[in-house]
């Protein structure tokens, strides 16, 4: 092992020699860097090998050439690179190589590598380089593109760039990244083309002179056009095809290829939401007035316009389209352009009435989801509809009986508005009957709050009731329970509510916790009784919860009645019980 390392150092010395020569290193950095190589070189010759030691190496070479450079440029001096900087180079190209060879399926290596020769300006094993890696990782497609991109931008080969995407296309037919990169790739060399004839003022691409066939195809871009089509017969799905349209709108000259992809959508998935909504959305303009901008006549008039176009192709979706999701895209689309900063007054009254009425059809239609049937009541509630609203909400819960949140909404609703109470509980008893019990903790809280503003005699009825239920509602409300006491009654009412409580299993860790804080409300806290608290704790939650063994062995150490002996016990008894570390 040793002669190999010292193989290695030796083959450094003339360049090392050269560095101190010219004055690049000083005698003392020379045998830093030996020491440093030895050091790498001997963890390369042991028996297991580990990538990270060649990486490790060929960065700390990387780093000192990059030194070099820059001592280079200070000194002024930029000779003998065949003797000083050309071995480093070669050195780690030998590294990479090895750690390429030992650990062929970690892209990493090839990427650094590949950085590396960019990064030295030797672009010629830049190709060799992806041609190599893409024998061994031919399944990513990413790869792929990454190599054909190399081609297309830094070497400007158009043709090989497109045999590197037709092969990637032969072992992955299905990989979108790859249809739509290779699509786009088509259209930037006909983009190309295009702009260099233009400089060279051959501007009438239809009147050009010795065109053939297949020249005027890429000139007129139906390259591309035939990738497209090649690519929705390998995949048909509609929103593969929707992710055209993106690339399109990046060329003035693709208008042929996207009436070619909405004739498809209109054609092949007529029968898709997303189809629909591409095809209404055609109409809108693709950028925004900016907020505070002054908009005139003509734009207010041509903005009206886009919109009737758009809701007019929405309306016809509905009709063949008769779907609660259609109906959805459609509302989603009005409220799109209504967060449009900047819009006329009059553009966004009309697009306002016109959401409120695709909201209202698709009621009466039964064709609402309920996160609109949200958005409506939100939408009437900012614009001051409240009867409205309330009409609405009736409707919503009629539909949707089961949902908490809609009723909880009906039930805030009538509380502002300061109804009758004996209707708010008659509401609230209705929907604790509609909805399911697991989920009626979030209306059980509306009503605690609402009867202590209103009534507070019928809290702990409500608060017993809901105590008796279900774990997921009776675990939270005993907590909200102990805080009522503590406000109202008092310590003594608390303690008896936590003993009736401490018989209704199950608790929570919380609510042990929200009662050691009660009694550590008083001044002169019990240590008996806070101890009785924490061993009915850790007797409930001592074999899953580390925390709760944590905090009753601070209370012995920090109390002015506790016993350290007491928290010596306590510990062991911990790591009895509990699965975790204990510190």
């Amino acid at each position: 092992m040793a002669d190999f390392v010292q193989k290695r150092v030796e083959d450094m010395l003339p360049e090392l020699e050269q560095m101190r020569r010219v004055q690049l290193f000083t005698e003392k950095e020379i045998k830093k860097i030996i020491k440093k190589t030895k050091a790498f070189e001997y963890k390369l010759q042991r028996k297991t090998k580990v990538m990270a030691d060649y990486l490790k190496y060929a960065q700390y070479e990387i780093s000192l050439l990059s030194l070099i450079r820059k001592r280079r440029k200070r000194l002024g001096y930029h000779f003998k690179k065949d003797e000083i900087d050309y071995p480093l180079i070669n050195r780690v190209h030998r590294l990479f190589r090895y750690c390429e060879q030992r650990f062929p399926g970690t892209t990493k290596v090839w990427l650094m590598h590949i950085e590396f020769c960019k990064k030295v300006h030797q672009r010629g094993a830049v190709g060799q380089m992806f041609s190599e890696m893409l024998q061994i990782h031919s399944s990513n497609p990413g790869l792929w593109i990454l190599a054909a991109k190399w081609e297309f931008e830094e070497e400007n080969s158009s043709d090989n760039a497109r045999s590197l995407l037709q092969r990637a296309l032969r072992f992955h037919p299905e990989s979108k990244k790859l249809w739509l990169e290779y699509f786009r790739m088509e259209l930037l060399i006909t983009d190309h083309i295009r702009k260099r004839r233009e400089i060279l003022g051959i501007e009438n691409l239809d009147n050009a002179p010795e065109l053939d066939d297949s020249e005027d195809a890429v000139l007129k871009g139906k390259v591309a056009l035939v990738v497209y089509k090649q690519a929705v017969k390998a995949m048909d799905d509609v929103n593969f095809c929707k992710s055209f349209l993106p690339i399109c709108s990046l060329f003035d000259f693709s208008r042929e290829h996207t009436e070619c992809i909405y004739g498809d959508l209109k054609e092949k998935y007529s029968d898709k939401e997303e189809s629909w909504d591409a095809l209404a959305r055609r109409y809108l303009p693709s950028s925004k007035n900016s907020a505070g901008e002054k908009t005139s006549d003509k734009e207010v008039t041509s903005t009206l316009k886009m919109d009737n176009d758009c809701f007019s192709v929405f309306e016809t979706a509905t009709e063949e389209l008769p779907t609660q999701k259609m109906w959805g895209v459609y509302a989603g689309a009005i409220a799109e352009l209504l967060k449009q900063p900047g819009q006329a007054g009059v553009v966004k009254e009309r697009r306002l009435q016109r959401l409120l009425d695709v909201f209202s059809r698709a009621a009466d239609r039964e064709l609402l989801s309920e996160d609109l049937f949200h958005e409506w009541l939100s939408l009437l509630r900012q614009t001051g509809q409240i009867d409205k609203a309330k009409d609405v909400v009736q409707v919503a819960v009629e539909t949707y009986p089961k949902s908490t949140t809609l009723w909880k909404q009906r039930i805030v609703l009538h509380i502002h508005c300061l109804d009758d109470p004996s209707n708010i509980e008659t509401m609230f008893n209705t929907a604790l009957q509609a909805v399911p019990e697991k989920e009626s903790l979030p209306l059980f809280q509306l009503g605690i709050e609402w009867s202590l503003a209103r009534n507070p005699d019928k809290v702990e009825p409500l608060l017993e009731m809901a105590c008796s239920l279900c774990k997921e509602v009776s675990v939270p409300i005993k907590i909200c329970y102990l805080e009522w006491a503590a406000c109202t009654g008092g310590l003594d009412s608390t303690r008896k509510v936590y003993k009736k409580l401490c018989s209704q299993r199950p608790l929570s860790v919380e609510f042990y916790e929200k009662f050691v804080g009660i009694e550590n409300s008083v001044p002169e806290p019990s240590i008996k009784r806070l101890r009785r608290i924490y061993e009915d704790a850790v007797g409930d939650f001592g074999s899953h919860s580390i925390d709760i063994w944590m905090n009753y062995i601070k209370l012995e150490l920090t109390h002015p009645k506790g016993d350290a002996v007491n928290a010596g016990k306590l510990h062991w008894r911990a790591k009895k019980m509990s699965p975790g570390p204990l510190g």
